[in-house]
């Protein structure tokens, strides 16, 4: 992507003020050992591309082209899989891991008092964002969440949503 069109992303935005985004890439991916011995888990290959690109699409799609990046565990992988395919995009390390909080605090200069997303840069996830930041924006609310259906994941604490999509 041109640089020449950022102005042109920013102005495409829904709503009145441009959005920034934190991408979560900083944890150390023991699920995925021995993948995660020498590489994050943001910067494995997935259908021939870094997972960690397919969040910065969905971002840049939807015209979000201010972005953080937090690091800790490889953060050169992270740093390579980026690489220029998305000019702009800053990081933020940490040496000791901070969790997603923490992550949110310490680029909190950067996140401003706007609407910002917060997103994992370990997952393939397909999604209008454009949409998703209308939805918000209309609703009112303080936050929205993006949840996916799964019977898959009993390690993980289910989200339970009422018939008005409130958690």
């Amino acid at each position: 992507m041109d640089r020449i069109h950022y102005e042109e992303l920013r102005r495409s935005l829904p709503g009145e003020t441009a959005v920034r985004a934190l991408v979560l890439a900083a944890g150390f991916g023991t699920r995925l050992v021995p993948l995660t011995l020498f590489r994050a888990k943001p910067a494995i290959p997935f259908l021939e591309r870094p997972l960690i690109q397919y969040s910065l699409e969905m971002l840049r799609r939807a015209g979000i082209v201010d972005v953080v990046v937090n690091l800790h565990h490889l953060p050169e992988t992270v740093r390579q899989a980026v690489g220029n395919t998305f000019p702009g995009v800053r990081y933020s390390f940490e040496p000791e891991i901070l969790g997603t909080a923490g992550a949110m605090v310490k680029v909190r200069e950067f996140l401003r008092d706007d609407h910002f997303v917060l997103c994992n840069g370990k997952i393939y996830f397909e999604e209008n964002l454009a949409a998703v930041l209308s939805f918000h924006r209309e609703s009112g609310a303080l936050a929205t969440l993006v949840l996916v259906p799964s019977d898959q994941n009993p390690g993980f604490n289910p989200v339970f949503v009422s018939p008005d999509r409130e958690v």
